[in-house]
């Protein structure tokens, strides 16, 4: 990397690792995203709160890189990807929309992190399924990275909403049960059988199902009066 491009700890003035932050996203497509928050939001309900999720996630990566200058990919899958490059353009202009590859997610994180090492000393991957992830969190998680091999943010039903590494390691893709309450303790057992120590993030929670979005929730993704017409009263 060019040593313009270098980050530096602006307080101590030590350059610092340079890091490619992986946005997985899904396009805003109407009936395909957030699929489980259907029966209580509706169709038009749901992609909505998705679109709100995904703003927030580019809103909270453009704030950390104003705190540390990292590369940001948006590595997207769906139809409607106009709309999403111009929620990308507005809310983080810096991130870089590639199409997903693979057959499956965890083909896809592999094939995404080899990528981004290939030319990065680390890579964070992360969704836009948690609105508690803030731009704090994830300049501890490039802290960490900087004297870490591994850190992990484990999410409330057993998966993760974080993982960033400083080399490839596609065993802790393979012979996941992605999307159940397994994939943690599943890639901690995968990442320990080759000697890979992951320190480790809060414990946040998702956004998947009607319940998940609670006023909380709805205060963070600025929608605390919006009511749907298939919520339950």
């Amino acid at each position: 990397m060019p040593k313009s491009d270098t980050p530096l700890d602006t307080a101590t003035h030590r350059r610092l690792m340079h890091i490619t932050l992986l946005i997985f996203a899904k396009c805003p497509d109407a009936g395909r995203c957030k699929t489980r928050l259907i029966k209580g939001f509706g169709e038009e309900g749901a992609v909505e709160v998705h679109r709100r999720l995904t703003v927030k996630t580019f809103q909270e990566t453009y704030s950390l890189n104003q705190q540390r200058r990292v590369s940001i990919q948006i590595h997207y899958t769906g139809e409607a990807v106009d709309e999403l490059r111009a929620l990308a353009n507005e809310h983080c202009p810096q991130g870089v929309l590639i199409e997903q590859r693979g057959d499956d997610l965890g083909s896809r994180l592999h094939n995404a992190f080899a990528s981004a090492l290939s030319s990065s000393e680390a890579a964070i991957a992360i969704g836009t399924d948690c609105p508690f992830l803030d731009s704090q969190l994830l300049f501890e998680a490039c802290a960490t990275l900087e004297s870490n091999q591994a850190v992990i943010g484990p999410a409330a039903d057993g998966g993760y909403y974080l993982l960033g590494l400083r080399a490839p390691h596609p065993e802790l893709f393979q012979n996941i049960d992605w999307g159940t309450s397994a994939v943690l303790e599943q890639t901690l057992i995968a990442g320990a059988a080759v000697g890979l120590h992951f320190d480790h993030l809060p414990i946040l929670s998702d956004v998947d199902d009607p319940e998940d979005v609670t006023q909380e929730v709805r205060q963070l993704l600025h929608m605390p009066d919006i009511e749907w017409p298939n919520e339950a009263r």
